[in-house]
């Protein structure tokens, strides 16, 4: 009697055994620890902005007068700002970075996991893009296609009242000054890290949906080369003998051999001729 046993293309039974680490995990895990170095950089240049622009608003209220609260409405300003950049790049710097070192181990979950955010943060990116110019593209239609029928605005309608300086406060027009002559601005830094995180995590999601990262995140799934189905295979099983039960089977009755068959009886002899008769 033999029993079924399920192979794979080298006939070694199949089983949850991990291979070695493709080169698309590799890279997706680099892209990955990239991206959250990008975050953390973001978050330095944050601060970084925060403290260039509270010199130039010291810079500026001691050049020039300001009026009351002006300043400290200024570093208000700069602190709140460093502080809405620092949690929104933290938080992806967070996920990522916690499911980094469990998905390069093998953890399928982390992997799912860090595959939506990287999903995500581009395809976030991407929709505000095609917002901007899909409600673009509606203003230009609805400033083109609404006559006015009223003359426009012009400043001869309110004579001396009417001033077309749109410049700031001497504050505001001295912080101006200092920032277009400073050799470095910090602030230029972040978009161009935001414009490097959504390509790093483009590519680190690409790279977690491959099919060599989920043969290796799932093994069992796995169809050798060549065949599209396991095989079944069946080698010789040997099972024992039933055990003995505790009441004793009876013995069979004697069985008589049978008799022998009779004799058959003596044949008789031949009988003699006849004598010829005498001569005279």
């Amino acid at each position: 009697m033999t029993a079924p046993t399920v192979v794979t293309g080298d006939f070694v039974p199949a089983g949850p055994q991990r291979g070695p680490r493709p080169a698309t995990v590799t890279i997706g895990a680099a892209f990955q620890a990239a991206a959250v170095v990008v975050f953390l950089l973001l978050i330095a240049a944050a601060w970084l902005t925060r403290a260039q622009y509270d010199g130039f608003a010291d810079e500026a209220a001691r050049l020039v007068s300001t009026r009351p609260g002006e300043l400290e409405a200024e570093h208000d300003s700069n602190l709140t700002m460093a502080i809405v950049v620092s949690v929104l790049a933290a938080l992806p710097a967070l996920w990522f970075g916690a499911t980094l070192w469990p998905l390069f181990r093998g953890a399928n979950v982390a992997r799912i996991l860090a595959a939506i955010g990287a999903f995500t943060i581009p395809g976030l990116g991407l929709l505000m893009v095609i917002g901007s110019c899909v409600s673009g593209m509606f203003l230009l239609f609805f400033l083109t296609s609404v006559p006015f029928e009223e003359e426009p605005i012009t400043t001869d309608d309110y004579g001396d009242d009417f001033s077309d300086d749109f410049s700031g406060t001497p504050f505001q027009e001295k912080m101006w000054d200092l920032e277009s002559s400073a050799p470095f601005d910090f602030a230029s830094l972040m978009p161009l890290a935001l414009f490097a995180v959504v390509c790093v995590l483009a590519v680190t999601a690409i790279m977690y949906v491959l099919p060599p990262t989920n043969r290796w995140y799932n093994p069992a799934r796995a169809v050798p080369r060549g065949r599209p189905y396991p095989v079944p295979v069946y080698y010789p099983v040997y099972y024992p003998y039933p055990a003995q039960t505790s009441t004793p089977t009876p013995p069979a009755p004697p069985v008589d051999p049978p008799a022998d068959p009779p004799a058959d009886p003596p044949a008789d002899p031949p009988a003699d001729p006849p004598a010829d008769p005498p001569t005279a």
